[in-house]
């Protein structure tokens, strides 16, 4: 039988140490991804200690037999690990497929029985960013702190149908969830519930592991929708940008609108002001009959109320912004 396939049985094949399962946990840092590798393999073979550090800081391998089965797990360091990047992190799961040649048949997700908050969100966002999408199809989810729920209660019951988020990536692992009590003598009953779930893994697809073609795959398609994901984000930028300068425009122009208007008015009202000034004039030179003297007083003054005219006009249309002394030119350019 190849290394990358394994057979399904209901009932423990007679010679079942022949069969080996490929199996990667991930989690967050604090979740119990070492302790329930412990547990699977019957052992202390990983370091496993409460705190907010990862204490795996690289990928680390153990192996066992489990009922004739040979496991092979693969412990990686913990997600959103303060000391870690993201990147440094994402890197070494990728190793993960090389590290368990041809790869893992099934991952493990870790996560502890509470509340999907946002930090749990982040961190299958990180596994799906190291190892595709896909990889949810290839992976089981395993709760932890199975002694904290009461017996009458299931974790179904209390955890995944009342949290949308949680429900959704259930779902997309197949339905697959288990529970594991670390601190329970009945490990072994987990361990064989866990097998059952790592085998439907395996039937769900064609009987194949997660391979590194399958990770390569994975990286270009991520490749490619980050390059489609950036191109939208520039036109939409680009979109937003030409609506801003748009807008703008529009509202110079009714600003350039609203004082080209009240400038006109105020050379209209000008314009009457000397009109009345020069009929003004024009009574009193009659009404005195200084002809030759009118004549002379009315250009005088006449000339004196066009100086003012402009004079006011040159001032309102500085005042308002429609003038520019550089080009001589009246009027805004866009």
């Amino acid at each position: 039988m190849a290394a990358d396939k394994f057979t399904f049985n209901d009932q423990e094949p007679e010679h079942s140490y022949h069969y080996e399962v490929r199996l990667v946990m991930l989690g967050k840092t604090g979740s119990g991804k070492s302790a329930t590798a412990n547990s699977i393999l019957g052992r202390r073979a990983f370091e496993s200690q409460v705190c907010s550090a990862s204490v795996t800081r690289r990928c680390r391998r153990a192996c066992g037999d489990f009922r004739g089965r040979h496991i092979t797990l693969l412990d990686t360091p913990g997600l959103l690990d303060p000391y870690q990047t993201p990147q440094e992190v994402q890197k070494e799961l990728k190793r993960s497929v090389t590290l368990l040649f041809p790869g893992p048949h099934a991952f493990l997700l870790v996560f502890q029985i509470g509340r999907f908050t946002e930090e749990e969100k982040e961190a299958v966002l990180q596994i799906k960013q190291a190892m595709g999408p896909q990889v949810l199809g290839f992976s089981v989810v395993v709760f932890t702190h199975g002694d904290s729920l009461a017996e009458e209660i299931s974790v179904k019951h209390c955890l995944i149908e009342r949290c949308e988020g949680l429900a959704e990536l259930v779902a997309r692992c197949g339905g697959r969830y288990c529970v594991f009590n670390n601190h329970n003598s009945k490990t072994k009953e987990q361990v064989s519930e866990l097998l059952a779930m790592v085998d439907s893994v395996g039937k769900a697809n064609g009987g194949s592991c997660y391979t590194s073609k399958m990770l390569q795959a994975a990286e270009e398609e991520m490749a490619q929708n980050l390059q489609v994901e950036r191109r939208l984000q520039k036109e939409k930028e680009e979109l937003v940008k030409r609506k801003q300068e748009a807008a703008v425009r529009e509202w110079y122009q009714r600003e350039l609108e609203k004082i080209q208007s009240k400038s006109e008015r105020e050379i209209q009202e000008l314009r009457r002001k000397y009109e009345i000034l020069r009929e003004k004039d024009e009574k009193l030179a009659r009404e005195k009959g200084e002809v030759a003297g009118t004549g002379r007083h009315s250009v005088i003054h006449s000339f004196t109320i066009n100086r003012l005219y402009e004079n006011e006009k040159h001032r309102t249309i500085i005042k308002i912004g429609l003038y520019c002394p550089a080009s001589g030119t009246d009027g805004m350019t866009f």
